[in-house]
Formats: structure tokens, C-alpha cells, sequence
């Protein structure tokens, strides 16, 4: 698909800015985006038709990162970059710039990776720029910790499932019933065309909402959740209200700046068996229902 006319965005931002930018960027100004790993971060880009209201769109970025405090009216300049484009091949672009993930003995690979990962257990997906693809580092944490806990016939909830990587894993490591959440209609899509693709339709349900879409009590073996700290607080009571007693809660998107807070937190819920994992700037947490 040949796109003229267009104008790439970029910004760069360091590990801790990323959410905020890529957020921003998909809920209010794009749908595609690629983010490349920077020596020094993070670098967002994102393309937008030539016209003068794309140049308003870029302005309201700067502004809502200086509101934000992830950059200074002296910072901008150098933070977000624009040229002009005059011909892109869209498709091959994104390709290009997306190779396959293995996480263990897992392999995240695109549909258009022809590679033989030999017995790696692998999970095929249709990347769509706005969502994630296992590159990364919480994503990778939570499989990691999905490999040692799923177990034949587990039932797990899995909020924010975003494309439905950890669902799809579940089913395929044995779970019998997995039911993803997510509040993004474009991540819904995404995730229900990568179910089918990886044939778990029977084993996975992918829903638009959050926990009032969760009705039982105690039914869960596995909770997992990929959000940042403050959506996790907000939610911890119904995560543990719909895990079985020993059921397992996985939580991730957690800055490693912020575990002291975060071990404090749970250890006022009265958790127990925790476990903390840890990768470049993130953590992920392994909870007990008592």
C-alpha cells in the first residue's frame, strides 16, 4: 500500500517516558506506530498525512508532554523531530523494522516469518503498529512466569490482553478457558484475528471491557495484568476477588523505582508467597491468594 505526502514524526524519550508517549500518540493522534530501541531510550515514530491540521497534532504532543513534565519548552526541539515524505511503502516499512521475539523456549514471530524455530513452542501474530509484539521487557516477564504456573485446564483472566499474546500462550501451555479484556476496540480486532491464527478460538474468549465484564467469585486459577501502578491499585481488590484461594495473580508494568512502594502496598493487602522478577527497568510481581 503506497501512502505520498506523509509526515514522520519522531520521539525520542527515555525508558520512563514511553507509556505516556505511545499512549498519547494512539489514543489521540494515530493508530500506527513504531518504536525503536535507542541507545540512550526510546524513539516513537508515527506518520500523518500533509496538511495543517497534522501540524496542530504535533503541537498538541509537545504540549501534552511538557504539561506532563516528560519535556521543557527548551527540550522540545530536540525531543520531537518532522520531515516530509514524499513516497513510503507502509507495509514494508513496519516489516523491516519488526523481527520475531524468543522469550525461553516461546518464539513471537509475524506471519510473514517464514523461519524454522524447530520444537520452540511458537505463537504467530498479526502485528498491528499499535500494540504490542513481545518486544517488550514486561510482556517477555509475564510470559516467563505464565511457563512455570499454567498448568492443564487452568482458567485465566487476562486484563488489558492488548493483541492476546498471553492468552494465546495460556491455551497453548495447556490452559482450558481464557477470558482477555481490553478497552481498546482496535486491540479487540487485533486480538480475535491473532486467536484465530494461532487456532485457540475454542480456548479463548477476547472481550471489549474491564472487571465488570468479570462476574464469578473465587473461579480463577490465573489473573495476569500488564498496566501501570496506579491502574493496578485500582483494581487489585476485584483481581483477588475472582482468583480461587491459591490462585495466582501476575502483575506487570510496574517501574523498578517504584517496587519499594509496590512491595509495600501488597504486603498491607496481607499477600503472601510474593516474588519479584526484574528486567532493564521493570518488574513483574507473582502474588498468592491466600
Amino acid at each position: 500500500m503506497k501512502l505520498a505526502g506523509y509526515l514522520e514524526i519522531s520521539v525520542k524519550c527515555d525508558h520512563t517516558a514511553e507509556d505516556i508517549v505511545t499512549s498519547f500518540i494512539t489514543e489521540s493522534l494515530s493508530q500506527g506506530l513504531v518504536t525503536e530501541v535507542a541507545d540512550d531510550g526510546f524513539r516513537v515514530k508515527f506518520y500523518l498525512p500533509v496538511e495543517d491540521e497534522s501540524r496542530d497534532k504535533v503541537e498538541s504532543l509537545g504540549k501534552y508532554l511538557v504539561r506532563c513534565g516528560v519535556a521543557s519548552a527548551e527540550t522540545l526541539e530536540s525531543m520531537i523531530t518532522v520531515r516530509s515524505i514524499d513516497d513510503i511503502d507502509w507495509i514494508k516499512s513496519y516489516q523491516q523494522s519488526l523481527e520475531s521475539v524468543i522469550v525461553d523456549n516461546i518464539v513471537i514471530k509475524s506471519t510473514w516469518d517464514q523461519i524454522n524455530y524447530g520444537d520452540k513452542l511458537q505463537i504467530v501474530i498479526e502485528p498491528k503498529m499499535a500494540f504490542g509484539t513481545g518486544h517488550h521487557e514486561t510482556t517477555q516477564m509475564c510470559m516467563m512466569q505464565l511457563q512455570k504456573d499454567v498448568k492443564p485446564g487452568d482458567k485465566m483472566l487476562d486484563l488489558g490482553c492488548g493483541s492476546g499474546i498471553l492468552s494465546i500462550l495460556a491455551a497453548k501451555l495447556g490452559a482450558g478457558a481464557c477470558l482477555g479484556l481490553d478497552i481498546d476496540l482496535a486491540a479487540i480486532e487485533n486480538a480475535q484475528e491473532n486467536i484465530e491464527l494461532n487456532k485457540v478460538a475454542d480456548r479463548v474468549i477476547i472481550q471489549f471491557g474491564s472487571m465488570e465484564k468479570v462476574h464469578h467469585v473465587g473461579y480463577y486459577d490465573i489473573v495476569v495484568s500488564n498496566l501501570i501502578k496506579d491502574e493496578i491499585y485500582n483494581l487489585f481488590e476485584n483481581f483477588m476477588r475472582c482468583l480461587k484461594p491459591g490462585g495466582i495473580l501476575i502483575l506487570s508494568g510496574i517501574l523498578i523505582e517504584q517496587e519499594e512502594e509496590f512491595v509495600n502496598f501488597l504486603r498491607l493487602k496481607g499477600t503472601k508467597g510474593n516474588q519479584i522478577a526484574r528486567k532493564n527497568d521493570w518488574i513483574c510481581c507473582r502474588v498468592i491468594k491466600a
